[in-house]
């Protein structure tokens, strides 16, 4: 990534790929260490951190397209936005993990927080792992809506596990 860069717009995309590695090999696989001690998780997709490359940036024929560009800022942004929101609340899901290794011993708002950093650490997995920017701003509230099915899939085993419980 420390090539000799031409424009600003391939700057902007070599930005956007730093970002990515440090969300992805740093925030993620640190949440994901998190995840992985606590028992009774269970999430419609499990989270799995791969060592993958996110320093080659394959610099596209178009990078000079205006939409391209919003594409690329505006998840920079997002990304950004996410990791800092992710990075926060480690040490408490980590403090959490702790003390309770079982996600049913939870209280509510421990299962809020939990949950709402699942929804945050798949966002940022799908936005590291994938060529999105190419179309953030198009698809960003189909991958919100894939992400939440996710969690209230979640929510569906958990119910039926505490009622099923108390037969």
């Amino acid at each position: 990534m420390e090539n000799i860069l031409n424009t600003n717009e391939e700057q902007n995309l070599v930005k956007l790929f730093k970002l990515k590695n440090i969300a992805y090999h740093e925030t993620l696989k640190e949440y994901i260490f998190i995840l992985h001690r606590v028992k009774n998780v269970k999430f419609d997709k499990k989270i799995e951190y791969k060592d993958i490359d996110l320093t080659t940036v394959l610099i596209d024929k178009n990078i000079d397209c205006n939409i391209l560009q919003k594409n690329i800022i505006a998840t920079y942004d997002f990304l950004y936005d996410l990791n800092e929101e992710l990075k926060s609340k480690l040490d408490e899901l980590y403090e959490i993990s702790v003390f309770y290794d079982d996600y049913v011993k939870f209280n509510e708002s421990e299962k809020s927080l939990f949950n709402n950093c699942y929804l945050i650490a798949r966002y940022i997995e799908v936005l590291c792992t994938t060529d999105i920017y190419k179309s953030f701003i198009e698809n960003d509230m189909k991958i919100f809506r894939k992400i939440d099915k996710e969690l209230k899939t979640n929510l569906f085993f958990f119910l039926k596990k505490y009622f099923t419980s108390y037969k």
